[in-house]
């Protein structure tokens, strides 16, 4: 897929940091130094302190009553309403991490298998597993496919489809479901398959280097002593979004 000039997109809400909200700084340094073919950056949610005004903040209190994949599904309709975003934009975590230079006019759509395998795997009490359990079973009832594509990669997001896609679905279900992979099955998209690169907090540095030396972008589990150095080695420079 080849588009024009997208915006991008965060979530992102004060209180889930793992270390204090600085994820989004380095990510954002990341995709300033990583990337191109992007027009603005959004941010749905919080704003940290340490982000100036060239970052284009959206306000969105999120209720707590609502599960997480809820939440981000909200977040992500709020987007869909800013006419000032554009069409597509592309959806972007604060804990990922560009390593080599990203064309944001041409994002592949990645699944890292199947939705059954990831269940098959995961503890069945863990509550991603029952939201991921939810998008299966919603999958397979209307004749979708279950691919997974709920991996550590920007997705596009159409502004038109993703309102429609989600409406076909019981939200109130408790737990949710897994968005990307709800959205991306739901329009029949057929994805390319990637494996996904999350960093583990029990990783030492060398086994982090390792790990991600192929990879174009990694995300993080939690943050440890030695992603910290990483990061800071990698994205010393402040971003022009950086007070």
């Amino acid at each position: 897929m080849i588009i024009g000039n997208i915006d991008i997109v965060y979530l992102f809400a004060n209180g889930l940091s793992h270390w204090r909200n600085q994820e989004l700084k380095y990510s954002l340094r990341s995709l300033e130094k990583s990337s191109m073919n992007y027009r603005e950056v959004y941010i749905i949610g919080d704003k940290p302190p340490y982000l100036n005004n060239r970052i284009k903040h959206i306000h969105h209190g999120d209720n707590q009553l609502f599960c997480k994949e809820k939440r981000i599904c909200e977040k992500i309709m709020k987007a869909c309403n800013v006419a000032e975003i554009s069409n597509p934009f592309a959806f972007f975590n604060d804990d990922f991490f560009l390593t080599k230079p990203i064309d944001f006019s041409q994002i592949p759509f990645y699944f890292k298998g199947f939705l059954q395998n990831s269940i098959s795997k995961r503890n069945s009490n863990d509550i991603y597993t029952h939201s991921l359990r939810n998008t299966y079973d919603a999958l397979t009832e209307k004749g979708f496919d279950t691919k997974h594509f709920d991996l550590h990669y920007p997705m596009y997001y159409d502004k038109k489809k993703f309102p429609e896609a989600m409406a076909m679905y019981d939200w109130n279900i408790k737990h949710g479901y897994v968005v990307k992979s709800l959205y991306a099955n739901t329009l029949g998209i057929k994805g390319k398959y990637r494996a996904d690169c999350k960093i583990m907090k029990s990783h030492d540095k060398e086994e982090i280097l390792e790990r991600i030396k192929d990879f174009d972008l990694f995300s993080t589990s939690e943050i440890s002593r030695a992603i910290i150095n990483i990061l800071n080695e990698f994205y010393p420079n402040k971003s022009s979004y950086e007070l």
